[in-house]
């Protein structure tokens, strides 16, 4: 997982599986896990640490070169604390240009990411794996077995 964080530059990757891997469930995986894994996770923790509003995650991003897949979640917040904190107009009666520069910022760091697409090289393997007819389920197969795995959880 860590090599994939850092070979994709992919922190939205790590912010999605890191729960996973310390739900107290795998307690007994986690302690067969070698210290050099931890010690590379652990310094992927303090990288997409919330703290200081995501100042390690955001210092790293200005220093990437795409591609890189940022966190979302860090310009939503950045975006709701503007739109919250912030009037769309002046006491004037004016519209606030301060806003609208703060928001043409936040988004311009986003496109800033999408401008580079990754080059991956194709694998037909897994091209012809993940397009098999054989494998694709109906929607009428797909929601029942949805529900039922929704209804499991809920009962047990």
């Amino acid at each position: 997982m860590t090599s994939a964080v850092l070979l994709f530059r992919d922190c939205a990757l790590h912010n999605d599986v890191h729960p996973g891997v310390h739900h107290r469930e795998l307690k007994k995986t986690w302690e067969k896990v070698s210290k050099t894994t931890k010690q590379s996770i652990d310094k992927l923790q303090n990288l997409v640490s919330a703290d200081g509003r995501f100042r390690n995650m955001r210092d790293a991003l200005h220093r990437c070169d795409p591609p890189c897949i940022p966190y979302l979640g860090l310009y939503l917040t950045d975006l709701s604390f503007i739109e919250e904190g912030t009037p769309n107009f002046t006491d004037e009666g004016l519209l606030n240009f301060s806003k609208m520069r703060m928001i043409a910022h936040v988004i311009r760091e986003i496109r800033h990411f999408q401008q580079t697409p990754y080059k991956i090289d194709m694998s037909p393997k897994v091209t012809n794996y993940l397009l098999d007819p054989t494998r694709l389920m109906a929607d009428e197969e797909l929601l029942p077995n949805i529900f039922m795995s929704g209804a499991k959880a809920f009962l047990d």
